[in-house]
């Protein structure tokens, strides 16, 4: 329901759909799979890594993805995470630069 996906969306970090037909979730399923992240929290400021262009940019790739793209998303959500993770080994202020980078 939309109330559920509002619910969803102000909970976690990134919310996106999984569209039918993908190689791992098939046509059989009936219905899109909708994915809900709560990423950890950073040791730098911003400590968020919502609201930055960092994710804004994840968000962008994932919905303009053709729902027929061989393992959808996989790539950049793999590449997401590790640069998240990296975050935490890099000087503060490069972190911040980054972050607040458009």
């Amino acid at each position: 329901t939309s109330r559920w996906r509002k619910m969803l969306g102000k909970i976690c970090d990134l919310v996106f759909t999984v569209p039918l037909g993908t190689t791992f979730w098939g046509y059989s399923r009936f219905e899109p799979l909708i994915v809900g992240l709560s990423l950890p929290l950073c040791s730098h400021r911003p400590w968020k890594l919502r609201g930055t262009p960092m994710l804004a940019r994840l968000e962008g790739q994932l919905r303009d993805l053709p729902p027929v793209a061989p393992e959808w998303g996989g790539d950049f959500l793999r590449e997401f995470f590790l640069q998240a993770r990296s975050l935490d080994r890099m000087p503060p202020s490069l972190v911040r630069g980054l972050l607040s980078a458009a």
